[in-house]
């Protein structure tokens, strides 16, 4: 079953007036963390999540994103905007980020500015923040 729209919204609304690239990672770092099932079952297209992010995107002023939710053992992945700035071809859900060591400062950014928001805590738990996606 795809990530319903409204989870992902939600996601994104927690750091809302962040750059969304940094968020989306975020996000996918955390979801990721949820998944106790060494391989997934199904990995699919979810629409809904494209038109969430194709918002955000376009709101943030950002090229492209995309984002990939894990919920027990079934994957939703979805993408918006282009690969390059400069160019128009659209991206792929099979184009690769660098992404590297970049996620460890980029999560530790996302939390330490929502815990200064006081929307997380330094101790909170992923299924405190996010019990509908740790509850998959």
């Amino acid at each position: 079953m795809p990530l319903p729209a409204a989870d992902a919204a939600s996601i994104l609304e927690r750091v809302k007036g962040w750059k969304v690239a940094a968020a989306a990672a975020a996000a996918m770092i955390a979801a990721a963390c949820v998944s106790s099932s060494p391989r997934p079952t199904a990995v699919r297209t979810d629409p809904e999540l494209a038109a969430v992010l194709e918002r955000a995107r376009a709101a943030h002023g950002v090229p492209g994103m995309g984002a990939a939710i894990v919920r027990g053992r079934q994957i939703s992945i979805a993408v918006a905007g282009r690969q390059r700035v400069d160019r128009a071809a659209p991206l792929l859900e099979t184009d690769a980020f660098h992404l590297g060591s970049d996620t460890k400062a980029m999560t530790a950014s996302v939390v330490a500015r929502l815990v200064d928001r006081r929307l997380l805590r330094w101790n909170e738990t992923l299924a405190e923040a996010l019990p509908d996606i740790a509850a998959g």
